[in-house]
């Protein structure tokens, strides 16, 4: 059965329609099927900097993605599970979050993980805020202040944390055109902040760290697709993660907080 729509006006996402095609695609799917070739690092193919699961880039045609691994026994942060999931809500949401594929790699050396997921980017090339800010003047980052401010509460609900610059993809816009950007990596977050409690209290907004003046309007108008986000969508989100990359205990500690959490953000942000 699809996951049923959040139908909205208006969207915080200003991507390409082929890049549109590629995440709608994803939206509705949890595993690719598509054969990916492993390139290599992305420190060494796209001169990014590197970060604690070393990705790697995966092409598929004329795709290329970052690879991400899944999870490492000896830390078991869920990596794949957690970005596939924080995507599709995202996207729900009408979010500039980056489109993620959940891929099982199936028989792989001993020194891979066998469950990863594939990040498309959003625009080529592209740039970290922090590698584009010298760039982008006042103009541009008033321009992009409203799909930007947008991501702040959906932080606030899934409990992301090690969020900047090097988090916010953007490409440098031609005269009138609105920056395009794309929020990646999140790995630490949900799971990640909560472990094993099924009913995490902790609460609170994070500090402003976007480099834009922050959108009050966009801000409130995400929070209220947040309260009224269905419970049946949200759960469809995550149940359908195939047990290899998240145990069906460690599922509904996600939902339970996800929910406990979905009517709280209003009050911190008034």
């Amino acid at each position: 059965m699809p996951i049923s729509r959040i139908i909205h006006r208006k969207t915080f996402r200003n991507f390409s329609g082929e890049f549109e095609a590629i995440a709608t695609r994803w939206s509705g799917m949890r595993l690719t099927k598509d054969r990916w070739t492993v390139l290599g690092k992305v420190t060494d193919l796209k001169k990014k900097a590197g970060s604690e699961s070393q990705p790697d880039v995966a092409q598929c045609g004329p795709l290329q993605c970052v690879l991400k691994p899944g999870k490492k026994e000896t830390d078991g942060k869920n990596r794949a599970a957690i970005e596939k999931i924080a995507s599709d809500l995202g996207f729900e949401l009408g979010l500039a979050v980056a489109p993620v594929i959940l891929w099982d790699r199936g028989n792989v050396p001993d020194d891979q993980e066998r469950y990863a997921c594939l990040i498309a980017w959003a625009f080529e090339p592209a740039f970290t805020w922090e590698e584009s800010e010298h760039g982008l003047g006042t103009a541009d980052r008033n321009k992009a202040a409203r799909d930007v401010s947008a991501i702040w509460p959906f932080e606030t609900w899934i409990a992301a944390t090690d969020r900047g610059g090097k988090h916010l993809l953007v490409s440098l816009p031609n005269a009138d055109d609105v920056p395009q950007t794309a929020n990646i990596d999140y790995a630490f977050s949900m799971l990640y902040v909560w472990g094993n409690d099924p009913a995490h209290g902790s609460l609170a907004k994070p500090n402003w760290c976007a480099p834009v003046p922050p959108d009050q309007a966009a801000i409130m108008e995400i929070i209220d697709r947040i309260e009224k986000f269905q419970e049946t969508t949200l759960r469809k989100i995550i149940d359908d993660i195939p047990e290899g990359f998240l145990q069906k205990s460690q599922k509904e500690i996600i939902i339970v907080n996800l929910l406990n959490r979905q009517r709280k953000i209003r009050a911190i942000y008034s």
